[in-house]
């Protein structure tokens, strides 16, 4: 007993009282693995067939020239309208906001 106070004095590691317990994320087996992949492709792709024929983008399409608009009214992005990115983008497009481009047919050829 007296040995056994000695090693923990000493600093001795104990070990895990479960050693077989695996360290790290589960690991999924090959039939799990393929369903989620299979689930992570046919969602979209059933989205996309369902929502797209709508006329729903699902894209920011329109946001970038808008905030183009108000910077050129006179706005500042972050202080006179939220924005959570970075404004960047408004910015590049503000000659195509500038040359009325939301205006004229867009990229849906409307």
């Amino acid at each position: 007993m007296h040995a056994t106070r000695a090693g923990r004095a000493a600093g001795a590691v104990r070990e895990p009282a479960n050693r077989s317990a695996p360290l790290g994320p589960p690991r999924l087996d090959w039939r799990e693995a393929a369903v989620l992949g299979v689930l992570v492709v046919a969602a979209p792709a059933l989205a996309h067939f369902a929502f797209s024929s709508l006329g729903f983008p699902a894209t920011d399409e329109g946001f970038v020239l808008a905030y183009s608009r108000r910077i050129l009214a006179g706005q500042v992005p972050h202080r006179d309208f939220i924005f959570i990115r970075p404004a960047g983008s408004p910015i590049a497009h503000l000659l195509e906001a500038a040359l009325g481009a939301s205006r004229r047919s867009g990229s849906h050829g409307g």
